[in-house]
């Protein structure tokens, strides 16, 4: 960064401060707008910093609640992902997709990049539970007993009604 400092001093300097911001405010939080994201000031770049955790984002601007609907949304999302069986090469990229994207949100302020919220909104797009395969050999055979009928005496009287009408001199 041109100090001669390595990057993770400030990225822990950042956790400290969102962490004594937590402690300070756990259940409200400081605010979701930027500033109220900026946490370090650091004097030899006279630059300030917004944590690099998305965790402690979470809990920091948002306080407990927006924590917490966070973390359901992406759980949500994963479950979807890997509760489906059997497994396809989409629901596979995808779910790396999010793993990925959760790892690095880890090390990089990435709470408000839209580009992180990709994979789990695909993800909510499954189904969590994939039904079985359609088995009946049957074209009727998805339909109840009853509608079967009816469709079968409407199939009938589609098809005999117009021969019935043409059959009349």
């Amino acid at each position: 960064n041109g100090t001669g400092q390595n990057t993770v001093s400030p990225r822990i300097n950042t956790d400290k401060a969102a962490w004594s911001g937590i402690v300070a405010n756990p259940v409200f939080g400081r605010g979701l707008d930027a500033a109220s994201g900026l946490v370090y000031y650091d004097p030899n770049l006279g630059a300030q910093y917004p944590t690099h955790n998305f965790i402690l984002t979470l809990w920091y601007q948002g306080g407990l609640l927006f924590l917490l609907g966070g973390l359901i949304a992406i759980a949500s999302a994963l479950r979807r992902l890997v509760g489906i069986r059997p497994r396809d090469p989409t629901t596979d990229l995808v779910l790396a997709g999010a793993i990925t994207v959760f790892l690095f949100s880890m090390q990089a302020p990435v709470m408000f990049d839209r580009y992180f919220w990709l994979p789990f909104v695909l993800a909510m797009t499954f189904s969590p539970h994939r039904r079985p395969a359609f088995t009946d050999p049957s074209p009727l055979g998805r339909y109840s007993s009853s509608s079967r009928a009816n469709l079968e005496r409407s199939t009938v009287m589609s098809l005999a009604v117009p021969a019935i009408t043409r059959s009349r001199p």
